[in-house]
């Protein structure tokens, strides 16, 4: 078995979509060059995320209220979020609202797969977690 790259095009009725193992995939003989493929990713946007409007509304006031009225935080002293982390199996549309979201708002944000902080340890994996953050701070 090997690794198959995608895109898709359309999911008919359904609000959302999962790929599973019994998943029918309909090939429409249209390829995709992988570099106009990539520089679409920064192309998402809010109508890109399809399904997910409570998390999506959650994850827009954490982000663009801090940006579009930093004084309220200020003069409250509640400090915004600077950290948000996306839990759930694969497929399931986290890395596309990230991207929807970044690029609405014109922010960074640093992708870590579960995978990259896997360890043997719990001091390795928090160390994993403490490099990633620095980076992500810089």
């Amino acid at each position: 078995m090997h690794a198959v790259e995608f895109k898709i095009n359309g999911i008919g009725s359904n609000p959302y979509c999962m790929v599973t193992n019994n998943t029918k995939i309909v090939y429409d003989d249209q390829s995709i060059e992988r570099k106009k493929a990539k520089s679409s990713l920064n192309e998402i946007g809010y109508i890109d995320v399809v399904g997910l409007k409570k998390l999506l509304k959650k994850i827009r006031e954490m982000v663009e209220l801090p940006l579009e009225q930093p004084q309220s935080f200020i003069t409250t002293g509640v400090k915004p979020s600077h950290d948000i982390l996306l839990i759930g199996p694969p497929g399931t549309g986290k890395v596309l609202m990230v991207r929807a979201v970044a690029n609405e708002t014109g922010t960074f944000f640093f992708l870590i797969n579960g995978s990259d902080i896997m360890s043997k340890s719990t001091n390795e994996a928090y160390s994993s977690l403490k490099i990633f953050s620095y980076h992500c701070h810089r």
